[in-house]
């Protein structure tokens, strides 16, 4: 095997340990809850040893930041994936169902506790979320330029407002309780968000 290739294999093999640990984790999250979980049972439910854990991840919010960059780099992938010729509005609902979607239906959500001091402010948490909200501010404006928003809107603030209903757990309860309910709550909350930031005003009964 060549250099270069043993070196490829390296990174694969290293990446799917990185994968198959933060598996492991979501796993006992939903069993016992982030709070509970400790590097030490982790180790063991991954069926590592705790050097080889810590040689990935030095401590819970270490994990907990790669967790959260990586869900927020495939909204990135999947945003860039996307038609930028569609209007505002369309591609704003597309985005908010495609996170609502794959946080409630598909049940993919970052192993997210209280968001420390420490994982607010680690560069990788950094660039990641800012990347986030300036994509996600930058449709907010185009719809305001066109019209489809209210001009009055600050994308900023709403922006933020809807990464906070993606993080609240609470409604975690609503989406358990059957197929149904979730695909119920993914509608209404996208429809919910939309109704925030859009110009035209409800038609009277």
């Amino acid at each position: 095997m060549s250099k270069e290739n043993d070196i490829g294999l390296r990174a694969r093999q290293r990446m799917e340990r990185r994968c198959s640990i933060m598996r492991a984790a979501a796993e006992m999250v939903d069993t016992i809850g982030y709070d509970a979980l400790t590097m030490d049972q982790l180790a063991e439910h991954a069926g590592i040893t705790k050097p080889t854990l810590y040689a990935y991840f030095p401590n819970k919010e270490a994990l907990t930041v790669a967790s959260i960059v990586d869900k927020m780099a495939q909204v990135q992938e999947w945003l860039d994936s996307q038609a930028q010729d569609e209007s505002a509005d369309v591609r704003l609902r597309n985005l908010l169902q495609h996170i609502l979607t794959t946080r409630f239906i598909d049940g993919e959500r970052p192993l997210v506790g209280a968001l420390t001091r420490q994982i607010l402010e680690h560069p990788d948490y950094i660039a990641a979320h800012g990347h986030i909200l300036n994509t996600f501010m930058d449709i907010v404006r185009c719809g305001q330029t066109s019209g489809v928003f209210r001009p009055a809107a600050d994308p900023e603030l709403y922006t933020r407002t809807c990464i906070s209903i993606f993080r609240d757990r609470e409604y975690d309860c609503l989406a358990s309780r059957s197929p149904e309910a979730a695909e119920t709550l993914v509608e209404q909350l996208t429809t919910y968000m939309m109704k925030m930031i859009e110009s035209r005003l409800p038609e009277c009964p």
